[in-house]
C-alpha cells in the first residue's frame, strides 16, 4: 500500500466523521427545538425552519412557526455555538499543557473570575460601568496574566505552567475569601455565596 492510498483513506474517514458529526448536531438542534412549554413535533420543527429559510412553503400553524423561528431556533443555535466554543477552549488548553485533564481550575482562571465577580458585588468596583460579567472577565484575565508571568511564558514546560496555575488559584481563592469575610455586610456575603 502506498502513502497516497493511506492519505486518501484518512481523508475519506475524516470527511465521513465530519459529515456524521454535522448531521448529529443538526438533529440535536432540531430535537432541542421540540422541547418547551409548548411541545412541537419534530416534523413541524423541520418544516418551520424550512419555511423560515425559504426552502419550503408548508402550511403549519402560525404560532408554531413563530415559536420555532422567532424563539427556539436562536436559542438552540447559541447553545450549540457556546458548546463548540467551550470544546475548542478545552482542546486548546489540553494541547498547550499536554495534559488531557487540564481545565480552567488548573490555571486559576476560574478563581480569578470569582474574585473579579466578588469585587464587583462586595466592593462595588465599577458599579454601573462594570457589570458582573465584565468583572469576572477582568479577574480571569488577571489570573491568566499572573500565571503567564509566573511560568515564564513559553520558555518553561507545562509543569511550570500547571504549578503557577495552582499557585494563582490559591491566591485568588484567598483573595475572594478575604473580601467576603471583611465586607462586614451579611447580605452581601449571602449574595456572593448564592
Amino acid at each position: 500500500m502506498s502513502i497516497r492510498d493511506e492519505t486518501g483513506s484518512g481523508a475519506g474517514k475524516f470527511l465521513l466523521l465530519l459529515t456524521v458529526s454535522l448531521l448529529v448536531l443538526c438533529l440535536a438542534v432540531a430535537v432541542a427545538m421540540t422541547v418547551g412549554d409548548y411541545a412541537i413535533a419534530l416534523g413541524t420543527v423541520v418544516l418551520a425552519v424550512g419555511n423560515g429559510l425559504g426552502l419550503t412553503t408548508a402550511e403549519i400553524p402560525r404560532i408554531e412557526q413563530s415559536v420555532v423561528w422567532d424563539l427556539r431556533l436562536s436559542r438552540a443555535l447559541v447553545a450549540a455555538l457556546a458548546g463548540a466554543g467551550l470544546a475548542i477552549c478545552g482542546a486548546i488548553l489540553q494541547a498547550l499543557l499536554r495534559n488531557p485533564l487540564a481545565e480552567p481550575f488548573v490555571l486559576g482562571v476560574s478563581a480569578g473570575a470569582s474574585t473579579g465577580a466578588v469585587a464587583v458585588i462586595v466592593l462595588g468596583i465599577g458599579a454601573g460601568g462594570l457589570s458582573l460579567s465584565m468583572g469576572a472577565f477582568a479577574g480571569a484575565f488577571a489570573a491568566f496574566a499572573l500565571v503567564a508571568l509566573l511560568s515564564n511564558g513559553a520558555t518553561s514546560g507545562p509543569n511550570h505552567t500547571i504549578l503557577a496555575g495552582v499557585a494563582a488559584s490559591q491566591l485568588f481563592n484567598a483573595l475572594t475569601s478575604y473580601i467576603v469575610t471583611t465586607s462586614g455586610n451579611a447580605q452581601q456575603a449571602r449574595d456572593v455565596m448564592f
